[in-house]
């Protein structure tokens, strides 16, 4: 049921503030990389409705890259903590060649500070800003596509990891 859930929520027709799995996989039980890909995404969107809170990085309130830190620890990853520091690896990769799980980075005035979990179809989810809670959200060719700094591949996690 839960991997019928996350197949729909992917799809084009998903609503904005998907409503949480009633359970979610277990961290390490998906061996292949697009079933680790799903299991990333999963956990992040088991969070959506939670507030944003400065320095959060648990159930109860996220920044952007205590969300990220979140989802990749559930699923059996490890990642710095900051997005500055999560960026350090990443590469600007065109659209077509991103895939669900990877790190999305976006520049804000100026430096790398906003990090989220590449969903597909050109969406991500987040933790967007205080007095926000974490969300679905399309990479908006106004907002987001012109602060985009890179992404950070699982493919290139796992390298790095072994």
């Amino acid at each position: 049921m839960t991997m019928l859930w996350l197949l729909l929520t992917l799809g084009a027709c998903a609503p904005i503030h998907p409503p949480v799995p009633e359970a979610l996989p277990a961290p390490g039980q998906f061996p292949d990389l697009a079933s680790r890909r799903l299991e990333v995404v999963a956990q992040a969107l088991a969070m959506t409705g939670q507030p944003y809170r400065p320095g959060g990085m648990a159930p109860g309130g996220f920044d952007c890259s205590g969300l990220v830190t979140y989802a990749y620890r559930q699923a059996g990853f490890r990642l710095p903590r900051r997005a500055i520091d999560q960026a350090e690896q990443a590469r600007k990769l065109p659209p077509r060649a991103l895939a669900p799980g990877d790190l999305l980075f976006f520049r804000i005035d100026g430096a790398v500070s906003h990090v989220g979990i590449y969903m597909g179809e050109g969406r991500m989810v987040h933790a967007p800003s205080s007095g926000k809670s974490v969300r679905v959200d399309a990479i908006d060719p106004d907002y987001w596509a012109p602060r985009y700094a890179g992404a950070l591949t699982m493919e290139r996690l796992l390298a790095d990891s072994s």
